[in-house]
C-alpha cells in the first residue's frame, strides 16, 4: 500500500516530532532535564515611594524580568555562562537560530545545541520582536528534545510560550496516547486553524471516543482526497471495524500517524524507524505491538543521535529476552541475527560474563559490528563501563587497538591511553593515533596524515588546527589541487570570526553549528568541519570540540585510515 507525505504539514513536522519523551522515559526511568529551582517567573512589581529624606530617594519602577532569560541549566549544572549573550541583539539571535540545525545526526551537534537553548542567561537586547525563549521551546522540541522544551515552557508564562506550543502540546498527548486530553485540544484548534493533520486527528477521536457515524463518513472524505493517507486511513479502518490490511511502508511517520497506528495496535513497517525524526523514536519505543527487533533498532538510532541517554538505552536493551541457545553461544549467534540485535544480545552477554577474556572477545565482536554497520560511537559508548573493568596486560594485547578505539569513541580518554600504549607497543597503534591527539592524548607518536591530494587528510588536517595544533605550510601545499568548498555561506562565517574575536559564546555556538547545516559529517567540507570545530574550542568547550573532532574523524574514516607517519 502506497504512502502520502501530506505537504500541509511538512512546515510543522519538526515541531510536531516533539513534546512527548518527557511522559515516556520518566515511566521507563530515564533521564530528563530538570528546571531550575526558585521563584517562578513573575510580572513587575512598582516600588513604594520612600518617605523624605536627605539622600532624596525616587520611585522607581523595576525592569521586569525578561523570559528570554529562562533556562533549565545554569553554570553550577552544565549550563553556559550567564553572559552567553553579551554584548547581542535578539535580532542576530533570532535569524541565527532559524538556521540551528535539527536535522543533524551528528550525536555532539545536538548535545552542543540542546546545552546552548537550555541555559539561562542575560536575555539578549530586545528589538521589539517575537519572544526568544518561544523560539528556544520550538528549537528544542524540532531537536528531538520534547521534554527539555515542556520544562522550558513551564517555567515562563503562557504568553511567552510561542503561539506553536499548543500544537506541540496535542502532538505530545497523542503521542503519549493521552485522548481524552488531545482531543479536547485538537477540536479547538481546529475551530480556529484548519490543518490537515489536525482534521485527521480528530478523525481519529471520533473513533476512540465511539463517535463511529461522523467517524465513518469524515473517513470517507479522507479515502476520496488525492493525496489520501493511506497507512492513517488503513488504522483507522481498524478502529472502524474492518479488518486490518497490511502496511509495506511508513516513510516519515507524523504524530498522528502513530497515535493512529496505536490505537489500532497495529504493528509500524520496518521503514518507519529509518526515517522518522528523532523526536517519534520514544512512541516507536513504547509501543508494544512493534516487532521486538524495530524497537531495538529505534532504541539504537535514538541513542545514537543523542535523544535517549546512554544509560536508559543500555537498561533498554538490557531488558530484551534471548533464549537460552543464544546466551550460551553469544559470539556465534549474532552473526546470523539482525544488526541492532545482535548488539543487544552482546551486550546483555557481555554484562553476564565474569572471565575477564570472555567479556573481552564478547566487547571486541560488538564493536566490530557496529562498525560495520556505521554503529561504532554507539556501541562505544554502550560498552564502555564493562570495558573500563578489564585490565590492560601483556595477556590482552591482541585486543589492545580495539579497546583503545572503543574507549576514544566514548570519550574515555585516560583508559584508551593505556591500551594505546600497549597496542603502540604491538605495532597496531597506527589507524589510531590521529584520534588519540585529537581527543587531547598525549601522543608518543604524534601522527598525521600521510602527504596526499585528497579530502580525507584534508579533513584530518582541518580538525587538528582547528584545536590549536601546528600545521606547517608545507602539509597543506599537496591539498592545494582540491576543489574549492561549496556552499559556503559568506555572511554565515563573516558573523562567527566576529564572535569569536568579540568573545560572544552565544553567537559563536549559534554560527558555528549552522555553518555545519543537516548533513552527515562524513559529507561535510574539511573547512566548515575547521569551523565547527574551532566554534566549539573558542566558547570555552574544549571537551565538546575534541569529542566532536573524534567524531567527525570516525565518520570521515580516519580511524582506520592506514596511510599514516610520525611527526610533529
Amino acid at each position: 500500500m502506497s504512502v502520502c507525505r501530506v505537504d500541509a504539514f511538512l512546515p510543522v513536522r519538526r515541531l510536531a516530532a516533539a513534546g512527548f519523551l518527557l511522559t515516556v522515559l520518566s515511566a521507563q526511568g530515564g533521564t530528563v532535564v530538570t528546571p531550575l529551582e526558585g521563584e517562578p517567573w513573575v510580572p513587575p512589581a512598582t516600588v513604594l515611594e520612600a518617605p523624605p529624606s536627605k539622600t532624596s530617594v525616587q520611585a522607581a519602577t523595576l525592569a521586569p524580568p525578561s523570559p528570554d532569560a529562562a533556562g533549565l541549566l545554569d553554570e553550577k549544572r552544565g549550563g553556559l555562562p550567564a553572559a552567553l549573550w553579551h554584548d547581542t541583539s535578539a535580532t542576530t539571535v533570532r535569524a541565527l537560530l532559524t538556521r540551528l540545525p535539527v536535522e543533524t545526526p551528528s550525536h555532539g551537534v545536538r548535545t552542543v545545541a540542546r546545552r546552548l537553548l537550555s541555559s539561562a542567561g542575560a536575555a539578549p537586547a530586545a528589538d521589539g520582536g517575537a519572544s526568544l525563549v518561544a523560539q528556544r521551546i520550538d528549537r528544542l522540541a524540532a531537536l528531538g528534545f520534547p521534554d527539555d522544551a515542556a520544562s522550558l515552557a513551564a517555567v515562563v508564562p503562557a504568553q511567552a510560550q510561542g503561539a506553536s506550543f499548543p500544537r506541540l502540546e496535542i502532538d505530545r498527548a497523542l503521542l503519549s496516547g493521552a485522548m481524552d486530553a488531545a482531543c479536547p485540544a485538537v477540536a479547538r484548534m481546529l475551530g480556529s486553524a484548519p490543518d490537515a493533520e489536525l482534521a485527521k486527528a480528530q478523525v481519529l477521536c471520533q473513533f476512540v471516543t465511539g463517535k463511529k457515524l461522523e467517524g465513518g463518513l469524515a473517513l470517507d472524505l479522507l479515502r476520496e482526497r488525492k493525496d489520501a493517507d493511506h497507512p492513517f486511513i488503513a488504522a483507522v479502518e481498524v478502529l472502524s471495524g474492518l479488518p486490518p490490511l497490511p502496511v509495506a511502508s511508513l516513510k516519515y511517520p507524523t504524530p498522528v500517524q502513530l497515535a493512529a497506528f496505536r490505537a489500532a495496535k497495529m504493528a509500524l513497517p520496518a521503514d518507519a524507524v529509518d526515517t522518522a525524526h528523532p523526536g517519534l523514536l520514544a512512541a516507536i519505543i513504547a509501543s508494544t505491538a512493534t516487532a521486538l527487533d524495530l524497537r531495538i533498532a529505534a532504541v539504537e538510532r535514538a541513542e545514537a543521535v543523542g535523544v535517549l541517554d546512554t544509560d536508559t538505552a543500555r537498561r533498554l536493551l538490557g531488558e530484551v529476552a534471548f533464549t537460552p541457545e543464544d546466551l550460551m553461544q553469544p559470539l556465534a549467534r549474532a552473526e546470523t541475527v539482525p544488526g541492532p540485535r545482535a548488539l543487544a544480545l552482546l551486550v546483555k552477554a557481555a554484562d553476564a560474563a565474569t572471565e575477564p577474556s570472555v567479556r573481552l572477545a564478547l566487547i571486541v565482536k560488538a564493536l566490530d559490528l557496529a562498525q560495520a554497520r556505521g554503529r561504532a560511537a554507539t556501541a562505544a559508548r554502550l560498552l564502555a563501563p564493562l570495558a573500563a573493568t578489564i585490565k590492560p596486560g601483556p595477556e590482552v594485547v591482541a585486543a589492545a587497538a580495539p579497546m583503545a578505539r572503543l574507549l576514544l569513541l566514548a570519550g574515555r580518554t585516560e583508559g584508551a591511553a593505556k591500551w594505546l600504549d600497549i597496542a603502540r607497543a604491538n605495532g597496531s597503534a597506527a589507524p589510531l593515533e590521529l584520534a588519540a591527539r585529537l581527543a587531547g592524548l598525549d601522543a608518543a607518536q604524534a601522527a598525521k596524515p600521510a602527504a596526499a591530494a585528497d579530502r580525507q587528510a584534508a579533513v584530518a588536517l582541518a580538525l587538528l588546527s582547528a584545536l590549536g595544533e601546528r600545521v606547517g605550510d608545507e602539509e597543506w601545499l599537496p591539498h592545494l589541487a582540491l576543489p574549492a568548498e561549496a556552499g559556503a555561506n559568506a555572511a554565515l562565517w563573516h558573523l562567527l570570526d566576529g564572535a569569536v574575536r568579540s568573545r560572544r559564546i552565544g553567537v559563536t555556538l549559534l554560527a558555528g553549528l549552522a555553518s555545519l547545516g543537516d548533513g552527515p559529517l562524513a559529507k561535510a567540507e574539511p573547512v566548515t568541519l575547521h569551523r565547527v570545530t574551532a566554534a566549539l574550542k573558542a566558547a570555552g568547550l574544549e571537551k565538546d570540540a575534541r569529542r566532536f573532532a573524534v567524531e567527525a574523524a570516525l565518520a570521515n574514516g580516519l580511524m582506520e585510515a592506514a596511510a599514516m607517519r610520525s611527526g610533529s
